[in-house]
């Protein structure tokens, strides 16, 4: 995760909610925490959502105004126009508004791109697996129990390679699971996969794409959807399947 990606998950996490106890706002409140500059930001976004709850307690309810409602009284002493709290009624839906816009999970980040891209960054940088084994079965059953694709079918290629172990990572308000394997000639294969329902044009034949020093091909199938990411060339990874 990279510093715009904390911005766009903590830009949307509520205050006095569990946003932020999501595993995806805990990394990249963990990252807010090495990084200066995001820290900065977050506090300033921080001190924002507590002065608009300042704004919104500051808004003055009008005397009598349970009354008027319960008895349906149609009093109009002023035009409704030049009434004080009309203004400040439609100010408030305004701020909502506005409000709704910017904290609102977006689903365009969630599209099958960026996954891809959030999981090859993830390996491209220092990462642990969650569990270390060469037991394939000891990895289903780890990634099922954190609530991570298990169900998954390996290529035939792909299926003679010894596991070095697996990750359940966070993706969007799902889980997604990392399962490494050892290629035997150019290191460690990353396989990720996620449910389908959780990206939106995810590829439906396998697509091949280079993520920075990585090389990746993905497809669907099943109702998942994966992406094998490995340092080798693109007829490299296609003589897995």
């Amino acid at each position: 995760m990279n510093s715009a990606e904390a911005k766009k998950i903590l830009i949307a996490c509520r205050p006095g909610t569990d946003d932020l106890r999501t595993p995806e706002a805990r990394e990249a409140l963990e990252l807010a925490h090495r990084d200066a500059e995001l820290l900065r930001w977050w506090e300033q976004q921080r001190a924002w959502h507590d002065r608009v709850r300042e704004s919104f307690a500051s808004i003055p309810v009008p005397s009598r105004l349970q009354a008027r409602i319960l008895a349906r009284a149609k009093i109009i002493e002023v035009p409704w126009w030049r009434q004080r709290i009309v203004w400040q009624a439609a100010a408030a839906l305004v701020l909502l508004a506005v409000l709704a816009i910017l904290l609102w999970p977006s689903r365009d980040g969630a599209t099958f791109r960026t996954f891809r891209s959030r999981m090859a960054s993830t390996v491209l940088r220092a990462y642990a697996m969650d569990l270390v084994t060469n037991d394939m079965v000891q990895i289903r059953s780890y990634l099922a129990s954190n609530q991570a694709p298990a169900d998954f079918v390996l290529p035939p290629g792909l299926e003679k390679l010894p596991a070095l172990g697996c990750g359940a990572l966070g993706w969007q308000d799902r889980r997604a699971s990392m399962v490494c394997l050892d290629s035997q000639t150019k290191g460690t294969l990353f396989l990720f996969i996620v449910d389908g329902a959780a990206v939106s044009r995810a590829p439906s034949r396998s697509e091949f794409a280079a993520i920075k020093s990585l090389m990746t091909v993905s497809w669907s199938s099943g109702g998942k959807t994966y992406v094998l990411a490995g340092s080798g060339s693109q007829d490299w990874l296609q003589s897995f399947f």
